[in-house]
């Protein structure tokens, strides 16, 4: 007698077709459809120059900490302060002994200087973009602008390396932001700023830690700082240190009792001060009238800084305008070009 050969089933076979000409394609085409999707949400992967050079750099950056993770350094052990008669007494004394820099090094900033375009007699712009390396996102999106523009990487990122590389790879100008003390003791100027409660040692120790957070900088300017700027013994210890490096100094004229000028000229120092804010108020159209600012003072001096930060409106902004800069009869140049050019005025 023969065996029945049993035959599956209606069900499984309608199954199995539908698995093949409908299910799994419709699975694969959701997952195609979530990748690209999920791309487009990612701001950061919009701009490939800074995102693969970022990349590329964490692969060879000593630090061991990866770039995603910009968020603060660690702050080194409590320092000691004293009461700020003290400290300022301590700061004097030791300016009263040290010797004076009537001479520099070899002029590091303009070995680590950016190649100016050709100016003719068009009113250069310098464009300063504080506040660089803490939103990893805003950092990339900032570095991929159109240069030179000068990057100024806070002190306190993590991986400080990778991002100053990136930032030169795309032809960007260096400055070290380096944290000082604000009016406003509410505001947290971060970790290892400058104050006027601390000592001599201390301001060094600090001003130290932050000159060597990363290399190929011009000079360094200030994060906050309105009331260290106007404490003329800290800034005439700070400076007299840059100028014995060979760097520059950018003011960023947080307060209008700021000492950095008139040391500056004391010690005869490469330098220069912000003219222009351009996001105080971080919205498109206030911007906008800032950059517009900016552009009539430039006209009127033949030059101006304006300093603006990674907001979002900023870079919106930014891009539109260095695209227009040259037809608009402007040349964007980086900060050692200003500095170049009020040394040759004074």
């Amino acid at each position: 007698m023969k065996k029945r050969t049993q035959q599956p089933s209606s069900t499984l076979m309608w199954f199995s077709r539908k698995l093949l000409t409908t299910i799994l394609p419709a699975l694969l085409f959701g997952i195609g459809l979530g990748i690209i999707f999920g791309y487009w949400l990612d701001v950061g992967d919009k701009f490939p120059i800074a995102n693969v050079a970022i990349e590329e750099f964490v692969q060879i950056d000593p630090e061991p900490s990866p770039l995603v993770s910009v968020i603060v350094a660690p702050t080194l052990s409590p320092q000691r302060t004293v009461p700020k008669e003290t400290s300022e007494t301590g700061v004097r004394k030791q300016l009263e002994n040290a010797p004076t820099f009537n001479t520099t090094k070899k002029e590091q900033w303009l070995a680590n200087a950016v190649n100016s375009p050709i100016i003719g007699r068009k009113p250069v712009i310098a464009i300063v973009i504080d506040d660089v390396g803490v939103d990893l996102t805003r950092a990339r999106r900032s570095i991929a602008l159109k240069g030179p523009l000068t990057i100024a990487i806070m002190t306190y990122a993590n991986n400080v390396t990778a991002l100053a590389r990136t930032a030169r790879l795309n032809g960007h100008e260096l400055i070290v932001h380096v944290p000082m003390e604000p009016v406003d003791l509410s505001a947290n100027a971060g970790p290892n700023a400058l104050m006027t409660s601390h000592d001599s040692d201390e301001l060094m120790r600090r001003l130290d830690w932050a000159l060597t957070r990363f290399v190929g900088y011009v000079g360094i300017n200030n994060h906050m700082g309105s009331r260290f700027t106007a404490w003329e013994p800290g800034m005439q210890l700070v400076l007299a240190e840059i100028n014995k490096r060979g760097l520059l100094y950018l003011d960023s004229r947080t307060s209008s009792e700021s000492t950095a000028g008139l040391v500056a000229r004391k010690l005869n120092l490469p330098f220069a001060s912000r003219d222009v804010f351009l996001d105080n108020n971080p919205t498109p159209d206030a911007v906008w009238r800032q950059i517009i600012e900016l552009e009539k003072i430039a006209k009127r001096h033949g030059y101006a800084v304006g300093i603006g930060h990674p907001h979002d409106a900023t870079i919106a902004v930014l891009s539109k305008w260095l695209q227009d800069a040259e037809k608009r009869g402007f040349v964007l140049v980086p900060i050692s070009a200003i500095v170049q050019r009020r040394m040759a005025k004074s």
